[in-house]
């Protein structure tokens, strides 16, 4: 029998008909600017962005076009981050991240290199992933994928058009608040309730998605809701901060009530996720620092790597994402970092206000049996203080060494300094 959220029953779309006269001004200007955006090739953003930016910045996509014939500029707004520190913050020797022992044949996926990580909860049930952000993680199909929501839902008026970026299978939706989002204005297709967003009814599907409030970001009302046959649920996982809430968003369809529950009653709160990683990490200060001496990544050869993300310049909560490494896969990020050059970089510190901090950054944890986990830290979206940083050392980051932390979602890597093209990204 195949289980409900394998395969989903799916309604037949309501497509709405549009009205072709008070569509044409709208269409034409999407149209117009579908051609330009598909001929865009990444260069540099001359147009004012945040002052730590201020030229060679590059989102993963981004465009400003003028609209040839229709008098219209189309921008780009994004919550980019920049850097803090400097080259001489990381010009110490590489001693203990550059000479790891057993590095080589780690890469070879020995079977020392095999392992999992320390967690503070149950492993999933059979069939079932832990899915975590912030300090809060829920259980969903090991079948559902970690996806990137649509980037403009309002602007798709049909599968297969060229705004069109809505993942095909269930997933849960990575974080994707330093995003560039095309600023065009658009007119949703939507058939259901407000409620339910704006992606129109034949693209929906399974999804997850998590939400932190604060004292500038107020959350939705909790709630169920249904549409022929769909459910959305809304819920505050009980026990997080009182001054950062977690709510989780969880869209289920036909069939699938009894799913829908079982996700709902695995929400749990945790101090270290499913895959070893905190819910707080000393690397979401504002300023770049080191791992204590106590923690950091001495000469040693792990069963087992955490790569934990997290927002910078808050005070809560800030995981946004996490993977376990293990085998060939760690092995391949280890030797990189065992071989990249010593000290900070790259940078350009030219192209932005190093007072201001980077967006996110990630802590590496490495652990082996019951010890507790070493660390190193990396610093990745800015213009100055790039690199890997033990306690005592810095390496510079490379392809080698950074390329494998972004090789899957939920780690994401929305900007980047133009210095650093084709390092962590191909």
């Amino acid at each position: 029998m195949t289980d409900p959220h394998d395969d989903p029953t799916r309604p037949e779309p309501d497509r709405g008909v549009p009205d072709p006269a008070s569509d044409r001004a709208e269409a034409a200007l999407r149209d117009a600017f579908a051609r330009r955006a598909n001929a865009f090739e990444p260069r540099e953003l001359l147009v004012p962005t945040r002052v730590r930016r201020r030229r060679p910045w590059l989102p993963a996509a981004a465009a400003v076009v003028l609209l040839a014939g229709l008098g219209v500029v189309v921008g780009v707004t994004t919550q980019g981050g920049g850097g803090q520190g400097s080259d001489s913050a990381g010009s110490a020797a590489s001693s203990s991240v550059r000479g790891r022992s057993g590095a080589d044949s780690l890469a070879a996926g020995s079977a020392e290199a095999q392992g999992a990580a320390p967690t503070s909860g149950p492993a999933a049930a059979p069939g079932m992933r832990w899915a975590s952000r912030y300090d809060v993680e829920v259980q969903v199909p090991s079948s559902w994928v970690d996806a990137a929501p649509p980037t403009r839902p309002d602007c798709i008026r049909k599968p297969g058009d060229s705004w069109d970026d809505a993942p095909r299978t269930p997933y849960v939706a990575s974080d994707v608040r330093f995003r560039s989002v095309p600023a065009i204005g658009c007119a949703p297709v939507r058939t259901a309730p407000a409620v339910f967003g704006d992606l129109p009814f034949a693209l929906w599907q399974p999804s997850l998605s998590f939400t932190q409030g604060g004292p500038a970001a107020d959350l939705v009302a909790d709630g169920t809701w249904t549409y022929r046959g769909w459910t959305l649920m809304r819920w505050s996982v009980p026990g997080t901060s009182a001054d950062h809430p977690v709510q989780v968003s969880l869209l289920t369809g036909p069939g699938q009530h009894a799913l829908a529950q079982r996700i709902r009653s695995s929400a749990r709160t945790f101090s270290i996720d499913a895959n070893g990683c905190r819910a707080t990490s000393p690397v979401q200060a504002a300023d770049i620092v080191r791992p204590s001496a106590a923690t950091s990544a001495t000469r040693l050869t792990p069963t087992s790597v955490s790569v934990c993300q997290y927002a910078r310049g808050g005070d809560g909560p800030g995981l946004l994402g996490s993977r376990l490494l293990t085998g060939s896969q760690m092995g391949a990020l280890l030797r990189g970092i065992a071989e990249a050059p010593s000290g900070s970089g790259p940078n350009a510190p030219s192209h932005c206000d190093a007072s201001v901090p980077g967006d996110t950054a990630i802590e590496l944890r490495y652990h082996r049996g019951g010890e507790e986990p070493a660390t190193a830290y990396v610093y990745y979206d800015a213009c100055v203080g790039n690199g890997i940083y033990d306690a005592d050392s810095t390496v510079r980051l490379t392809a080698a060494d950074c390329r494998p932390l972004f090789a899957r979602l939920p780690i994401t890597l929305w900007s980047y300094d133009v210095v650093l093209r084709g390092v962590c990204r191909p």
